[in-house]
C-alpha cells in the first residue's frame, strides 16, 4: 500500500473546487484528444477515468472518485459520472471500445490490476488510450526541497512519490494482456511566476503527494521562503520565471482480438538474415592523409 487512498480522494476533491484547472492536467486533456484523432477508428462506447471533464465530446461514461455529491445533484458535473475507486472498477465486461486514462494511475497501488480491470471492460480490439504524469517529473522541486531538507531539517524527507517510468508502463500493459501496446515520453518544461504557483498548480491539478511514507509535516514559513530562494537561484529563466519540468508518459494498448495483426512464425521470413546481410557492402575505406 504506497498510496493514502483517503487523502487521493481529498486531494481530487480539492483540485474540483480550484478556480481553474491545473495546467498539467490541461495539458493531458488537450493532448489526448489530439492523439485520439490519429486513431482511425470510430468509437462508440467511451469511457474516461480521472481527468475532472470529459476528454471528448459525447464521452458515454466519466469515473471518478472526488466528485462531490452536491456537484452530482445540482448538475453542475459532467453526466453521467460514475463516482467509484479506480482500484475497484465498477464496469461490465466488454462495456466500452475506448477507454481513457486520464493521470489516474500515478497514485493508484495495484496498477496491474487497475490495467487488469481496464482489459475486461474493452470489447474485442478495443483501446486504451492514456497519460500519465512519469518518473523523473519535476527534478527541479525534488532538488531544491532536498536541498532545504539537508540545511532545514537535518535530513532528507520523502516530499514527492515515486513515478512510472515509460519502459515499465510497457511492461504493464504486457502483464495485463494488451495487444499491440505502445508508450512513448514527453517532456514538458512549464514556467511559473513563483514556487507558490507552481505549488498551487499542483493542488490544482490533484498532484500533491499522497504517498504513506511522505513528510507530514507542514512547511514552515522559513521553509519556504528558503525554498522559493534556492528554486529561483538554480532554476529561474532569463525572465525571473521558475521553471518545473514533468515527463508525461503516454500509452496505447488494445483488448485482444482474432483479425488484429500478428508476428510471422519463427522462420516465416522469406528473406534469410544471413543473406540480407551480406548483401550489404561495406563502406570504403578512407586514408589518414597523414
Amino acid at each position: 500500500m504506497v498510496f493514502d487512498r483517503d487523502l487521493v480522494f481529498a486531494h481530487r476533491r480539492r483540485a474540483l473546487r480550484a478556480p481553474r484547472m491545473g495546467p498539467v492536467i490541461r495539458y493531458l486533456h488537450e493532448h489526448l484528444r489530439a492523439r485520439r484523432s490519429l486513431i482511425a477508428r470510430r468509437f462508440e462506447r467511451i469511457g474516461q477515468i480521472g481527468g475532472v471533464v470529459p476528454v471528448l465530446e459525447g464521452t458515454g461514461c466519466l469515473l471518478d472518485n472526488a466528485a462531490p455529491a452536491t456537484s452530482l445533484i445540482s448538475g453542475e458535473a459532467p453526466r453521467p459520472w460514475v463516482v467509484a475507486d479506480e482500484e475497484y472498477l465498477p464496469f461490465a465486461a466488454q462495456a466500452f471500445d475506448l477507454l481513457i486514462g486520464c493521470g489516474h494511475l500515478h497514485n493508484v497501488n495495484d496498477v496491474p490490476g487497475v490495467l487488469l480491470q481496464l482489459s475486461h471492460a474493452l470489447r474485442p480490439d478495443g483501446a486504451l488510450l492514456g497519460a500519465v504524469v512519469g518518473q523523473g517529473s519535476l527534478p527541479e522541486l525534488r532538488a531544491a526541497m532536498q536541498d532545504c531538507d539537508t540545511r532545514l531539517l537535518g535530513g532528507g524527507a520523502a516530499r514527492l512519490a515515486p513515478m512510472i517510468d515509460v519502459r515499465t508502463m510497457g511492461m504493464l500493459l504486457l502483464r495485463a494482456g494488451f495487444a499491440l501496446p505502445v508508450t512513448d515520453v514527453e517532456t514538458v518544461v512549464m514556467a511559473y511566476r513563483d514556487v507558490p504557483a507552481l505549488l498551487a498548480d499542483l493542488r490544482a491539478s490533484g498532484l500533491s503527494a499522497s504517498h504513506r511514507l511522505r513528510d507530514s509535516r507542514p512547511l514552515s514559513r522559513a521553509y519556504r521562503q528558503e525554498l522559493e530562494r534556492v528554486y529561483c537561484a538554480n532554476f529561474a529563466d532569463s525572465q525571473g520565471r521558475v521553471q518545473a519540468t514533468y515527463q508525461v508518459v503516454w500509452y496505447l494498448g488494445w483488448a485482444p482480438s482474432e483479425d488484429q495483426p500478428k508476428p510471422l512464425r519463427p522462420g516465416a521470413g522469406a528473406v534469410s538474415l544471413v543473406d540480407a546481410l551480406a548483401a550489404i557492402q561495406p563502406p570504403p575505406k578512407t586514408r589518414d592523409p597523414s
